[in-house]
C-alpha cells in the first residue's frame, strides 16, 4: 500500500451508499438522506492522538450500529444515513445531541457535529 492510500475499514462506505441508494431510489424504499461531520476533528487527532481519534471513531460506530439505522461513513469523520420509508424517522437533532454526550462520557473530550438532510415524503425522493 502506498503513503497516499487510505487502508480499507470495515464500515460500509460511500460505494456501499451509492449502491443502496440505487436500489432504494428504484424501489422507492428510502423517505431521507441524513448527513453529519465531526466539526475540526483533525484537531482531535493533533491535540489527542490518532489512537484517541480512533477510539472517538469507534464510539461512534457502536452507537449507529445499535441505532439500527442503515448508515455509512463517506468520509474520515462523515457518515450518511438512508432512512427506510417502513422505519420510525430518524431524528437528525438527536444524534447531534447524543453523539457529543456519548463521546465526552467515555473520552473526556467535547465534539460537536454539523449535520444536514434531505426529506421527502412524497412518491420522488
Amino acid at each position: 500500500m502506498s503513503k497516499t492510500q487510505i487502508p480499507k475499514d470495515d464500515y460500509p462506505g460511500v460505494q456501499d451508499l451509492n449502491t443502496d441508494l440505487i436500489k432504494g431510489l428504484t424501489a422507492g424504499s428510502f423517505d431521507a438522506l441524513l448527513l453529519f461531520d465531526l466539526d475540526q476533528f483533525q484537531l482531535v487527532n493533533k491535540t489527542y492522538g490518532r489512537k484517541t481519534g480512533d477510539r472517538i471513531i469507534y464510539l461512534i460506530t457502536e452507537f449507529l450500529n445499535r441505532s439500527g439505522f442503515k448508515w455509512y461513513r463517506i468520509g474520515g469523520e462523515e457518515f450518511a444515513f438512508l432512512v427506510e420509508k417502513t422505519s420510525e424517522f430518524l431524528n437528525g437533532e438527536d444524534i447531534r445531541n447524543q453523539l457529543p454526550l456519548i463521546v465526552h462520557e467515555k473520552t473526556g473530550i467535547q465534539i460537536t457535529i454539523s449535520g444536514g438532510g434531505l426529506h421527502h415524503p412524497g412518491d420522488d425522493f
